[in-house]
């Protein structure tokens, strides 16, 4: 009946899903059948499951990885496919950091630049984009003040 419903499923890949993994109908049709993103138009799925579950795919979270890994990686992909991925990956310590870990939210916006003098326009993407990529880099960890400092550098005062 699997293959019916989802052509290139198998039940085996239910297995490497630890026991404790959530009921998710998404992480386990990905588990059944990776990449079965492209059966999300057959079966019919909003589009919010749909990006749910093109966002299963993609570089998981290890319990190897330090804490500025991790909270870079929360301030990129949203927290709950980097759960599916650590799950459908086996679980392990990383899912209880990464329910542990707040998503880091980048401090400044555009109007923040703007204020700075420049008039807005794609220069001010720019700067902003440049500035997270130093935030990033740094593990997600300044705050607002330290942000501004640096796009007041980059900005030349």
């Amino acid at each position: 009946v699997l293959q019916a419903l989802v052509p290139g499923a198998s039940a085996a890949g239910l297995q490497r899903l630890p026991p404790d993994a959530p009921p998710d109908p998404l992480l386990r049709l990905e588990a059944m059948r990776p990449g079965a993103a492209a059966l999300a138009e057959a079966l019919r799925l909003s589009a919010h499951e749909r990006a749910m579950l093109l966002a299963l795919v993609g570089d998981a979270p290890t319990d190897s990885m330090d804490d500025a890994a991790l909270r870079r990686m929360l301030a990129e992909t949203p927290p709950l496919a980097l759960l599916g991925r650590a799950w459908l990956a086996g679980g392990g310590p990383v899912v209880a950091r990464l329910q542990a870990t707040p998503v880091p939210v980048f401090p400044l916006e555009g109007r923040d630049v703007v204020a700075r003098g420049l008039s807005p326009g794609p220069a001010v993407g720019e700067h902003l984009r440049a500035v997270r990529a130093w935030w990033l880099d740094g593990g997600c960890i300044a705050s607002r003040a330290d942000c501004l400092a640096a796009l007041a550098a980059r900005l030349g005062g």
